[in-house]
């Protein structure tokens, strides 16, 4: 099995997988006043979100999997993101299923 292993500031803090993924993303974006022209006045500050997709079954809908949404960064925080063979996922904060959309034809 394969996933994404997260380490933030030399700790490893997610190992993102599991059986039936069909994709993983990790997210890093940067917000509020990030240079002296910015009208912002918002500090900088950071998001981290790693989320994935594990597909359906002939009994289970696709299902939405996260490990965790916009934790909170701070300048100088290194994020690490590699995609690795994994054995034992990080359990995740949430799972919802996918609602299949609706032909409207």
């Amino acid at each position: 099995m394969h996933g994404l292993e997260i380490t933030l500031n030399g700790k490893r803090t997610i190992v993102a997988g599991g059986p039936r993924m069909i994709s993983l993303n990790a997210v890093v974006a940067a917000y509020g006043q990030l240079s002296d022209e910015t009208k912002n006045g918002a500090s900088p500050f950071g998001g981290l979100s790693v989320m994935g997709v594990a597909e359906a079954t002939s009994h289970e809908k696709q299902k939405m999997i996260t490990w965790n949404n916009e934790e909170d960064l701070k300048p100088g925080d290194e994020i690490v993101i590699r995609f690795i063979e994994i054995d034992e996922p990080t359990k995740p904060t949430e799972v919802s299923e996918i609602e299949a959309e609706q032909d409207e034809n």
